[in-house]
């Protein structure tokens, strides 16, 4: 039975913890995430469930480009057989429930997640590709949010709080005073902020990326999402 709970879905470093902490703070309730990553509520049932990624065999692309580097310790061996016929199908069915789910989507600039993410090839981009074909095919209720816009005021927050249905009043509320917090719980994690100091930059990790990089990368974003995709939901991050 398909779950009437709202799905985050966000590829890594794309703004979630933002968004956490401040529906943690006007509800009350328990967002999902890893426990040594708790905001500001850690029990009780979770408002609304979250993935980084719509397909798990996408998430392999991307942990095997990590531990390729050193970042992450991931070793991980496709089934065979009836085996693996049965995790294709559960993947495959996993995929189907989540277009018939009410979808959150979480974007950041797909040179801005790649450089983050310290991914060495456009295919390792996959996942986040993935995710955007997803929530286009969703037949549901669904809202995408950008993560420019969601640093930038207040604004895209109360979109994503009233599509949650948690009431809110954004007057009192201290955005500097309530970002930095959040910051510093986001650093109990594994690892830090890297961009705190430079929260309006949105080139602040891509912009070192070679122009045979950035050609490449969205080269390969056209060809897996199509043109008219494309333009849809990446083209405004080649305007910035």
């Amino acid at each position: 039975m398909t779950s009437d709970k709202v799905l985050l879905v966000s590829f890594p470093k794309s703004g979630s913890n933002w968004v956490r902490y401040c529906v943690e703070h006007f509800s009350g309730r328990r967002t999902p995430g890893k426990a040594r990553r708790n905001v500001l509520v850690s029990e009780g049932p979770t408002l609304f469930d979250r993935m980084h990624f719509v397909d798990k065999r996408h998430r392999n692309i991307f942990m095997r480009s990590r531990a390729r580097q050193g970042l992450e310790d991931y070793h991980h061996e496709d089934k065979t057989g009836l085996h693996g016929w049965l995790s294709t199908w559960r993947k495959d069915r996993r995929v189907r429930e989540v277009q018939n789910r009410r979808l959150l989507l979480l974007l950041r600039s797909h040179y801005e997640s790649f450089a983050r993410n310290r991914l060495s090839a456009p295919e390792d981009i996959t996942g986040y590709l993935g995710n955007i074909e997803m929530f286009e095919a969703c037949r549901r209720d669904k809202l995408v949010i950008y993560y420019h816009d969601l640093v930038t005021d207040l604004t895209a927050m109360g979109r994503i709080l009233n599509f949650l249905d948690v009431p809110y009043d954004f007057a009192g509320f201290d955005v500097e005073a309530h970002r930095k917090r959040s910051l510093e719980l986001y650093g109990r994690g594994p690892d830090q902020p890297e961009s705190r100091e430079a929260l309006f930059d949105f080139a602040y990790h891509s912009r070192a990326l070679p122009a045979e990089t950035r050609q490449a990368l969205k080269a390969f974003c056209i060809s897996y999402l199509g043109a008219d995709l494309y333009e849809k939901y990446l083209g405004c991050f080649d305007r910035l």
